[in-house]
């Protein structure tokens, strides 16, 4: 009677195993594949190029009465002048005979002018200072910052060297608070590490004479961190037949024009 029994709950355990396993089956999900999205491979970035540009420096003369009229037969567009700065006064009683016409001629032709004193050591610095700046009474906020030549030719021998210097800057201040402006010095190599020797002069804008260096001009001492604005490369440059000394501002056309408005106080 037990043996029956016996093989009747085997075959239901049997069963009872199947089931078990299809249910299982049915509620574990799916394995699904893992899709990956292909990577894009990245463009390197590349750098900008710097763009140079071949600036051309501004280019001018400067005149006196040893070039006579010339002012009358230059033009701006035809002769690729910038700007024209002209002698004005000398010491304390000699002014350019050329000088007004000279600057007057300049603005009508649409020049930049600018216009220079001849330092005279014998000379009180504040009356050299009056005597310039009464020529110049009329310039304008575009005209060029006046500009003070001091050079062997205007030092009377037996002067110490620190009483020059004294004097050039009492003149040099003197036209900066009558004016308004910060006044250019203009001078050469050999005079400016001998007698321009004073770290107060640098505070004052160069122009320099080389006529030697062809890419640059070598810079006196005393300037040699505050650099240049101004470059007189020859004194024989010909324009028209005439025999002019060659200029170059140490920038171009629109730094010069910053130049000239950064000048003013």
């Amino acid at each position: 009677m037990k043996q029956p029994y016996f093989k009747i709950l085997i075959v239901l355990c049997i069963t009872l195993i199947y089931a078990c396993a299809d249910a299982k089956k049915e509620t574990t999900p799916a394995k699904t594949e893992k899709t990956e999205k292909p990577t894009q491979k990245e463009e390197p970035v590349k750098p900008k190029e710097k763009v140079v540009e071949n600036t051309k420096p501004a280019f001018g003369i400067d005149i006196s009465f040893y070039q006579g009229n010339e002012i009358d037969d230059l033009e701006k567009s035809r002769d690729s002048i910038d700007f024209i700065i002209c002698k004005a006064t000398q010491g304390t009683g000699i002014v350019d005979p050329m000088f007004q016409h000279n600057w007057k001629v300049a603005k009508e032709k649409g020049f930049i002018r600018g216009a220079y004193h001849f330092y005279e050591s014998v000379n009180n610095p504040i009356a050299q200072a009056d005597f310039f700046i009464e020529q110049i009474k009329d310039i304008q906020p575009n005209d060029l910052p006046p500009v003070v030549d001091v050079e062997g030719g205007g030092i009377e021998r037996g002067q110490s060297i620190d009483n020059i210097q004294l004097s050039v800057l009492t003149l040099l201040k003197t036209i900066e608070e009558r004016l308004g402006v910060k006044p250019i010095i203009y001078t050469n190599i050999d005079f400016a590490n001998q007698y321009l020797n004073n770290p107060e002069l640098a505070n004052y804008p160069l122009w320099i004479a080389d006529y030697e260096s062809q890419k640059a001009p070598v810079l006196p001492v005393t300037w040699q961190e505050k650099g240049y604005v101004l470059w007189k490369k020859s004194d024989t440059y010909k324009i028209q037949g005439y025999t002019n000394d060659e200029d170059y501002f140490n920038g171009d056309l629109e730094a010069l024009k910053t130049f000239i408005k950064e000048s003013r106080l």
